[in-house]
């Protein structure tokens, strides 16, 4: 079997078994169920971790744009050439559209194969999930 990589074989859904993530995760203080148990849980866990370098506005931004990057990456790496990310909390809070070209911090480091039109169109592909997902 090929190894899949980080983005597909870390995906929530693939590290709980399918629909158990929802068992898996505890409920949290929000009381009750969330939209993105996985993004909640690993959210709530991390934050102990950086308590002293940042505070919880600077922790909030910093976990929303991990997983909108987390989100561009999985769509580009996806074996399948899906357009589908396990979106999390930061749906809500979508960073700026930024310019993306060769310099950009990703593609300069190599991600998305180096080509600033592939980070482009995981943009755009994660763009468009969102305004397809419902927020409740």
């Amino acid at each position: 079997m090929p190894d899949p990589g980080a983005p597909e074989a870390l995906h929530p859904w693939r590290v709980f078994q399918g629909l158990a993530v929802l068992a898996q995760v505890p409920r949290l203080a929000t009381g009750g169920q969330t939209r993105s148990p996985h993004s909640r849980y690993l959210r709530l866990s991390c934050r102990e971790a950086l308590a002293d370098i940042t505070d919880d506005r600077e922790y909030v931004r910093a976990f929303d744009r991990y997983e909108y990057l987390r989100s561009l990456l999985e769509i580009h790496y996806s074996p399948q050439g899906g357009s589908v990310a396990a979106l999390g909390e930061f749906i809500g809070a979508i960073p700026e559209a930024e310019h993306i070209d060769d310099t950009w911090p990703l593609v300069a480091a190599g991600g998305f194969d180096g080509d600033p039109s592939k980070a482009q169109h995981a943009r755009a592909s994660l763009s468009a999930q969102i305004t397809t997902t419902p927020t409740f």
